[in-house]
Order: C-alpha cells, then sequence, then structure tokens
C-alpha cells in the first residue's frame, strides 16, 4: 500500500448531589482521528479511532460520517467494494434504498465484539455501539474502517453519547396514534442535542473530473484547513495554494510535464511538514488528492 429502538444494558449516570438527579450525558474532549491509504487496485481506506476524554460523564455510542454526494457529482465506482465484518443492511421497511439516496459507494466495518455499521438513508455512514461496547470516558477504540473509490474530502462527523431513554427529558409516549413517532422523534433529537460534531476526511465524488477543477476544489479546501488548525499557519497555506494554482496555470498552458513535476515536488513537501506544520489529516488530504489527479496530468 501507499501510506499516505437502542438495546443497552444498564450503565450508571453520575449524579448530581446537590440536585439529587443524573447529569445529563456529556462528552468533553471527543476526538475522531482518521488515517487515509489508497490501495494498489486505487481504493481508499480509510480508518477511524475513536477517543473519550477525562472529562466525560457518557460513553460514546455512535459515530456518524456524512458521505453525501455533492449537488451535481457522478457516484464514484462500487467495484470490488465488499462490507466488511459487523455490517447490516438497513431496514427496507421505509422502502428507501441508501444509494438512491444519493450517498457515495462505500464498504463498511465495525471493531468486533460489539459495533455494528450501516450506510443511513441520510447518506451518512454509521457505526452504534451493541450492548455494554460503548467507549467509555479515558478510552480508546480503533477499527472503524470504510472503503471507497471516492477520494478524501473535507465531512462532518458526529459523537452521539449513550442515553438512557428512562432518564430523558421527554414525555412518555400517550395512546393516541402517531405518539410513539412523536416520541422517537424527540428523543432523536435530544441525543444529537448532547453529540459532538467536527470535521474528518471521508470520501466524496468530484462534481467536474477534470485535472484543474479538481486542484481547485482541493486548493479550496486547503484553505479550509488553515480554519481548522490543521495547517498551523497562514504563511504553509499561502505555499501550498500557490503551487496548487501554479499546476493550474501549466495545466492551462497545455505545460503537462511541468505541472506532473510540480504536483509531484508538492506531495514531498507536504509530507516532510506533516506532524509539523500540517496535520497527518492535511497531508492526506494534500497528498491523496494529488494522486488521484496525476493520472489525469500525466496522461496527456
Amino acid at each position: 500500500m501507499k501510506r499516505l429502538a437502542i438495546l443497552l444494558t444498564a450503565i450508571s449516570l453520575p449524579i448530581d448531589a446537590g440536585a439529587g438527579r443524573a447529569q445529563p450525558p456529556s462528552l468533553s474532549a471527543a476526538r475522531l482521528h482518521v488515517s487515509v491509504e489508497v490501495d494498489a487496485h486505487n481504493v481508499f481506506i480509510y480508518r477511524y479511532s475513536l477517543e473519550n476524554g477525562a472529562g466525560s460523564n457518557a460513553g460514546i455510542w455512535k459515530l456518524t460520517i456524512d458521505i453525501s454526494l455533492p449537488a451535481g457529482a457522478s457516484a464514484p465506482s462500487a467495484a470490488g467494494l465488499a462490507h466488511g465484518a459487523g455490517y447490516f443492511a438497513p431496514s427496507s421497511a421505509a422502502g428507501r434504498n441508501p444509494k438512491a439516496d444519493g450517498a457515495v459507494p462505500v464498504a463498511l466495518s465495525a471493531p468486533q465484539p460489539g459495533w455494528k455499521t450501516t450506510v443511513g438513508t441520510d447518506a451518512t455512514a454509521r457505526w452504534v455501539a451493541q450492548n455494554t461496547s460503548l467507549v467509555f470516558p479515558k478510552q480508546r477504540r480503533n477499527g472503524f474502517s470504510l472503503a471507497s473509490h471516492g477520494p478524501p474530502a473535507l465531512r462532518r462527523f458526529s459523537l452521539a453519547p449513550y442515553v438512557d431513554a428512562e432518564r430523558a427529558p421527554i414525555m412518555e409516549p400517550g395512546d393516541d396514534p402517531g405518539e410513539l413517532d412523536r416520541y422517537q422523534q424527540e428523543f432523536d433529537q435530544y441525543v444529537e442535542s448532547r453529540s459532538v460534531v467536527g470535521t474528518t476526511l471521508a470520501p466524496t465524488g468530484p462534481v467536474t473530473v477534470t485535472a484543474d477543477a479538481l486542484l481547485a476544489n482541493l486548493a479550496r479546501q486547503v484553505v479550509e484547513c488553515r480554519s481548522l488548525r490543521w495547517i498551523s499557519n497562514d504563511a504553509v497555506t499561502r505555499s501550498v495554494t500557490e503551487k496548487l494554482q501554479a499546476a493550474r496555470a501549466a495545466i492551462s498552458r497545455s505545460q503537462w510535464e511541468l505541472a506532473v513535476n510540480i504536483l509531484r515536488a508538492l506531495r514531498n513537501d507536504v509530507a516532510a511538514q506533516s506532524g509539523k506544520t500540517l496535520t497527518v489529516e492535511a497531508v492526506a488530504l494534500v497528498d491523496l488528492n494529488i494522486q488521484y489527479t496525476l493520472p489525469l496530468v500525466a496522461r496527456r
């Protein structure tokens, strides 16, 4: 490889001594870590690990990552993708197909034992803990993975804490029609309100598959990396974006060899700054998108 309805057993909750009631579930300093590789078949392998902070008073119960297709984008190929451990097909009771809802084709795997994974009808990849397999405070869990032909992009994720339905501040369902749906909706909203959200790397589908369009999109994401503090300073951000613009200018003049040389040099530059002025996430974003783009330039 090239580098670069919840059924849980009872769990004790902290008690507010002054008020004599359970504290609301809270995640503190909960983090999602990611590394990305591309294999010999040009499949991007995304590996995630969950870390729960010492200040949390609940375990991490669910990880959700956006894998929706951007408007106007074509879905990457699904060839060679096969789900792994822990995958289950979403219920067909609602008569919906996740692919029809615009998700990037992916293959999912979950750590075993204790976790399940699926593609939601809202075009998200989901991993859900079963029984007592939560990621508790001061713990870290590896083994969450996703494979796709889609290149990495900045995508939204959320980490949801375990919420005891009997302790949630929600009115119990009555006997009237629709009460169960009302209760489930309010419970889901409460869980979401207690969740942590952030940005990670996950696959996307390019809207326009040309070298110029891919590099322009990468430059925009590099600027966003600075706001995420994945790039430590403005000077490095300018350096990377200027080199991407130089490659685009060479392409516009049909100077294909020059463009290839600029992009290969940029790969070396960002690799040398990994863990210094660029986080590993920023390096993976730049390096793997350049790898994705280079064949469109080199074969000219």
